[in-house]
């Protein structure tokens, strides 16, 4: 190997390493293991509502913030759960966009109810968590969690409170 091209290799990766350019793999969780429980204003268990696991990133890819939904029902018992989804990802600190950041939103819906969501509610996501779902006060209220894509193309505007 020619000296200048030892000597640049070194400075180049010297430069990367006082950086902290290095890239680093690192087991991240893209869902972390989650149960909901849905009941009704009684505080009965709702069964058959349909929920989903949001999962969001940042940076935002050109797609948009959301990378993916998991969807569940619940039970006779109002539960329902979903199971960790871990991945071993190259992340480069210091760099802009060499690591990403994760996190979650629910969305409940079920005909005859106000479709419920975390982020719309301004509700801070749990992974253990219970909701309790109001009425519909008109067919706009009771729509499907696929319809209430917050993010990226295609989003809608948020229902009405």
């Amino acid at each position: 190997m020619p000296v200048s091209l030892s000597r640049s290799l070194f400075v180049s990766t010297l430069v990367l390493a006082l950086g902290g350019c290095i890239p680093v793999p690192k087991y991240k969780t893209l869902q972390p293991a989650a149960e909901i429980t849905v009941r009704d204003a009684g505080g009965q268990p709702v069964p058959d509502a349909t929920v989903q696991l949001i999962t969001g990133a940042y940076p935002r890819a050109p797609q948009g913030w959301e990378r993916s939904r998991a969807t569940a029902h619940t039970g006779a018992d109002g539960v329902a759960r979903f199971e960790a989804q871990k991945e071993w990802l190259v992340e480069v600190s210091g760099m802009v966009h060499g690591v990403t950041d994760y996190d979650w939103h629910w969305c409940v819906a079920h005909p005859g109810y106000r479709t419920w969501r975390t982020d719309v509610d301004a509700v801070p996501f749990e992974a253990k968590t219970s909701v309790v779902l109001q009425g519909a006060q008109s067919p706009a209220d009771a729509v499907s969690c696929e319809s209430q894509r917050a993010y990226g193309p295609g989003a809608l505007p948020k229902p009405a409170q």
